[in-house]
Order: C-alpha cells, then structure tokens, then sequence
C-alpha cells in the first residue's frame, strides 16, 4: 500500500522529493517481493519449490521488463507523446500498485490466520 503513493514519483516537483519516492517505491516493491519468495518457500509443498519459485520469477519479468514498459509508452502516446511519459509512468505504476495490493488482499483468504 504504500507504495501507491510512492509510485507517483514521475510527478514529483523537484529531483529530491522524485529520489525520495522512487527509493520508497523500489524498497517497497522489493519487501513484497520478498514477503512473496518467503511465502512461496514456507506454504509450497517442497517438490514443488522450483517450479513455484520459477512461475513466480517468469511472471515478475514478464510483467516489470515487458508489459510495464510497453503500458508506459503506450500510455504516453496515447496522452500526448514523449511530454506526458512521467504522467504515463505515475499512472501505470499506481495501477501496478492497486493491483498487487488487491492481488494480495484476494490471496490472503486462501490462506490460514494461524501459522
């Protein structure tokens, strides 16, 4: 959740406050990736590790290194050109957050509140 605001950092007014949101988005985005790997590890039958870990790597390529940079230079197209690419990237990387926090909140139910 926190890094939907983060995730506004293409916005910011100056080059400080974009440095410091951006920081906030990658460390935010990486502690969920981490609490991903960790919950893969533990609730995973252990035969199924590598092809859990390996699904959950492709998927996370798949979606940061091609759908998302594709999404932005649509985006920015579609807006205006090269002018309106930090709005298009604010709006795809609040998106992505909405969807993850989402994702999550669905998935949590699949799981038991007590370890």
């Amino acid at each position: 959740v926190l890094s939907v605001p983060a995730g506004l950092f293409a916005l910011a007014p100056d080059a400080l406050s974009a440095s410091r949101m951006l920081t906030l988005f990658l460390v935010a985005g990486s502690a969920a990736n981490l609490a991903v790997v960790s919950l893969v590890t533990v609730v995973i039958p252990k035969h199924l590790h590598g092809l859990a870990i390996s699904t959950l790597i492709a998927t996370m390529l798949l979606a940061g290194a091609s759908i998302a940079p594709l999404l932005v230079s649509g985006l920015s197209d579609a807006m205006g050109g090269p002018v309106m690419l930090g709005r298009a990237m604010a709006i795809v990387c609040v998106a992505g957050s909405l969807l993850a926090a989402c994702v999550f909140l669905v998935g949590r139910k699949s799981f038991p509140s007590t370890a």
